[in-house]
């Protein structure tokens, strides 16, 4: 009973900002928790909403530091600042959960996640063609090519010297400690 007052103050407080997209966060989470009160208890539910919520709280500021004349240093400036936001977003979460915490995502982000609305819509093209026509080849191979090229740059950059710090033991409260801290510190 003690998550009551929580949540009534954080509906209140999400809710009474001018801020739509964290409105339609918070109502996501909401319409989700009561149709599956257990997803509180999921990693992907806890990673995805916390990751958003960051996302969304700093990208006003994101936006302003990677303002430059050349639209591709911005796209790598703003790629990199959304990347290492995540990561210390959700660094307490991912410590308790796999007692380490990834140092070095920001480059593989950089360079797979651009990579991923093409491998989205041959994957779509893969589907259609393979329900109308049967199967297609040439789709497939690019979904193979594509999968091996993330899984490989991803490996490569994990297995890097201080890709990642391990060993890192917190508790339950500790974890929740900081993850109220940094959405805290967000929502200013």
């Amino acid at each position: 009973f003690a998550a009551i007052p929580v949540c009534i103050f954080a509906e209140w407080f999400v809710f009474f900002r001018k801020n739509s997209t964290l409105n339609s966060l918070l109502v996501a989470a909401l319409i989700i928790l009561v149709a599956s009160p257990n997803a509180i208890y999921s990693l992907s539910f806890q990673l995805s909403f916390i990751t958003v919520f960051f996302i969304v709280a700093f990208g006003e500021h994101i936006n302003r530091l990677a303002h430059t004349r050349y639209k591709l240093l911005n796209y790598l400036i703003s790629s990199a600042l959304i990347s290492i936001i995540c990561t210390m977003s959700t660094a307490a979460i991912t410590a308790f959960y796999f007692n380490s915490v990834p140092i070095l995502s920001f480059v593989t982000n950089l360079l797979v996640v651009p990579l991923l609305p093409l491998l989205m819509i041959i994957a779509l093209a893969f589907t259609f063609f393979s329900y109308a026509y049967g199967d297609s080849f040439i789709l497939s191979n690019a979904i193979e090519h594509c999968y091996n090229y993330i899984y490989h740059t991803a490996h490569l950059i994990s297995s890097l010297p201080g890709a990642y710090i391990d060993n890192i033991f917190i508790t339950l409260p500790t974890t929740i400690c900081i993850t109220f801290a940094l959405i805290a510190l967000g929502a200013l």
